[in-house]
């Protein structure tokens, strides 16, 4: 090929693992298992940038953002699962602004979920001090496994 550089050198890590969603269907069920993030990034928004992995030294584990939502995972989850997990529950946080509930109406929000597995002091104390609900939210986010399945 004229372009070396671009081919991998070694092809797919031996730890390289494909992901199987853990139920007893034969059909893939992610769309319904990370329901938040599937209507997060297909349905409710017209615009997703979505950067897993950022080159540096900054600790980013994934970022997405579809003009209104910025969601952003400052430590790494132990697996696939989880790590789509917490987008999930990310996703699922809902923005103020519906004055008919009495909130501050802005027109941006941030989402930091906070992985429980990794879960430290330091991590605490940056974004859950910090929070402020509707505009910075930083929930904790349990294994996948903890949440109800969507055939339960």
């Amino acid at each position: 090929s004229s372009f070396p550089r671009n081919q991998l050198k070694y092809g797919i890590p031996a730890t390289y693992q494909k992901y199987q969603p853990h139920t007893n269907c034969s059909y893939n069920l992610l769309d319904a298992q990370y329901s938040y993030l599937n209507d997060w990034i297909f349905h409710n928004a017209t615009n997703v940038a979505a950067n897993i992995f950022q080159a540096g030294r900054k600790k980013n584990y994934g970022f997405m953002d579809n003009k209104f939502t910025m969601m952003y995972l400052p430590t790494k989850p132990d697996n696939l699962a989880n790590w789509l997990e917490c987008f999930n529950r990310a996703a699922s946080t809902k923005p103020a602004g519906v004055e008919q509930e009495g909130y501050t109406h802005y027109t941006w929000q941030s989402i930091v979920p906070l992985p429980r597995c990794n879960l430290t002091q330091q991590l605490m104390k940056k974004y859950k001090s910090n929070e402020k609900h509707g505009f910075c939210d930083a929930p904790i986010v349990e294994d996948h496994a903890s949440y109800p399945g969507p055939l339960a």
